[in-house]
């Protein structure tokens, strides 16, 4: 009788064995193949493009809104990248607006960093790449110091026109009446509120941007959200501008857009008329801008996350993907 119970327990204990060792070799096999399946390709050829129904995602498109809220990003190679997008994405995805997320990098090529942190991001998005001329005028130093108007280019000026062309190629002006463009750089910082206000633009929609230009905000004094009646205008920074705003305050209709296909950004515009001059494309007057939001009421913010002070990272390069 006992020798009939080891021989029992041993067969068990034996068979146990062998199924554990079964579990772990195909177990290991099978999740590195699902793994290996799930990682975004390495072949880049711009642009890439990552689609996210409305079953997958609960923000960043809501059914109820038709309206399409394309939000170009220029974006460039630094510490603090892969974290100042993770916040513009998670602003993206709490909005009930339906986002396009245009994403462009200053690169030769789209890079695995970008990339593989788009394809988890969830919100639609278009990853593109221009690398901008880092070449110097002549006697630089001279317009520096005495010419207002310098020639050297302005950072995000050319990742922001080729979004635009992106654009034009895709849609023409039978199918852009429910499309509106944003420019928003990664490194501010946004409430998903906004993005509902952007999306109810008709032609060419403001509103305050915070801590810009030494003050606490920046940008058309709403009255009542309507345009009709204006209180003032709150800028320090160069006050006689024709629209004094950020580049974070304004967004424009997609089809105000199509019906001007040469109105974009222009590297021989002066420092801080950037908004200026592009808006002077499209309207005369602010009289003609729709005042959205309200002074009371910020919903975006003009600020820069801090510089990590980083020693000896190389030591960390086999280990962490920044």
């Amino acid at each position: 009788m006992r020798i009939k119970r080891f021989f029992v327990c041993t067969g068990l204990l034996v068979s146990h064995l062998i199924v554990g060792l079964l579990v772990a070799i195909y177990g290991k096999s099978g999740n590195d193949g699902m793994r290996s399946n799930n990682l975004p390709s390495c072949s880049f050829k711009s642009p890439i493009i990552h689609i996210r129904t409305e079953r997958e995602v609960e923000g960043g498109g809501g059914a109820h809104n038709k309206r399409i809220v394309f939000v170009i990003t220029p974006t460039y190679k630094r510490l603090t990248q892969k974290v100042d997008l993770l916040t513009l994405c998670h602003s993206l995805s709490l909005s009930r607006a339906q986002v396009k997320w245009i994403v462009v990098e200053d690169s030769k090529n789209p890079t695995p960093l970008v990339s593989n942190f788009l394809s988890l991001c969830p919100v639609s998005s278009v990853h593109l790449s221009v690398r901008t001329p880092h070449k110097k005028p002549k006697l630089w130093w001279f317009q520096k110091i005495f010419v207002k108007r310098s020639s050297w280019r302005h950072r995000g000026i050319d990742q922001r026109n080729m979004a635009l062309q992106w654009l034009r190629d895709k849609y023409s002006t039978q199918n852009c009446h429910e499309g509106i463009v944003y420019f928003a750089d990664d490194d501010n910082r946004y409430h998903y509120r906004l993005f509902d206000t952007i999306s109810k633009t008709v032609k060419i929609s403001v509103w305050p941007v915070g801590f810009v230009g030494g003050i606490l905000y920046e940008g058309p004094v709403c009255y009542n959200n309507t345009v009709t009646k204006w209180k003032s205008w709150a800028v320090n920074y160069d006050p006689e501008r024709s629209f004094p705003i950020d580049m974070a305050g304004f967004a424009i209709n997609l089809c105000q857009l199509l019906e001007k296909p040469l109105a974009n950004f222009n590297n021989s515009w002066s420092r801080g008329q950037l908004e200026t001059e592009f808006l002077h494309q499209f309207v005369t007057s602010k009289e003609e801008l729709e005042c959205r939001g309200s002074d009371k009421e910020v919903h975006v913010w003009h600020v820069k996350t801090a510089k990590p002070s980083i020693s000896k990272s190389h030591q960390l390069q086999h280990f962490l993907e920044t």
